[in-house]
């Protein structure tokens, strides 16, 4: 009889690049000799060519990348099909297929108008922050600011963003005392960070 089954390491939706265990559990007293591999994948991780390549020994592990800018689904079809050995003409078939929802891979980007400067001076951020590898599509919705200082803030765009720096070192303390300003880039609940480094005289 034909009962083909596989399993996959994944109950939910994932952020790119997402990392997924399948493996083959077609029982061993079913028909195997017509199984096949088919995938639907819109992010171009994969194809059924290259799909079945990486499956060895009747596992897998897949790494998806999704540089598309929108949440993706991907299907994976384990076909079994009985065919005729001596016509060719296929008798019956039967398939199981699980999906892989993956969310799109965010790449967190800062930048400053000045990295160097003097006590209380106001430096002016650039949030560069996107979808990776995406065309056209709005940025990531949601930004955390963290300057280094003990301070922070909340915004919901990528618009530029001003912060004043102080050292407090004393006047004896001729050294530039160092901020690390981040920006963490969320959304669909993915996340990448970015940073860099302020230095105060």
């Amino acid at each position: 009889y034909l009962n083909p089954k596989f399993t996959l390491d994944y109950d939910a939706a994932g952020c790119s690049p997402l990392t997924v265990k399948l493996k083959n559990n077609t029982p061993a007293h079913a028909y195997k000799a017509g199984l096949k591999w088919e995938i639907t994948d819109p992010t171009g991780s994969y194809n059924n060519t290259t799909l079945g390549n990486a499956i060895q020994n009747d596992e897998a592990t897949l790494e998806f990348v999704n540089l598309t800018g929108e949440i993706q689904t991907i299907k994976i079809k384990l076909i079994d099909e009985y065919t005729d050995v001596q016509n060719g003409n296929k008798l019956c078939s039967e398939f199981y297929e699980r999906e892989i929802i993956i969310k799109p891979k965010i790449t967190a980007a800062i930048s400053a108008d000045k990295v160097t400067m003097c006590d209380s001076t106001e430096v002016t951020f650039t949030n560069g922050s996107a979808f990776a590898g995406s065309h056209g599509f709005a940025p990531p919705t949601d930004y955390w600011w963290t300057f280094g200082d003990g301070t922070s803030t909340r915004t919901d765009n990528t618009g530029k963003i001003k912060h004043r720096y102080r050292n407090n070192s004393g006047e004896d303390d001729t050294n530039a005392k160092t901020f690390t300003a981040s920006l963490v880039a969320s959304a669909n609940g993915c996340a990448d960070t970015a940073r860099t480094s302020i230095g105060v005289y």
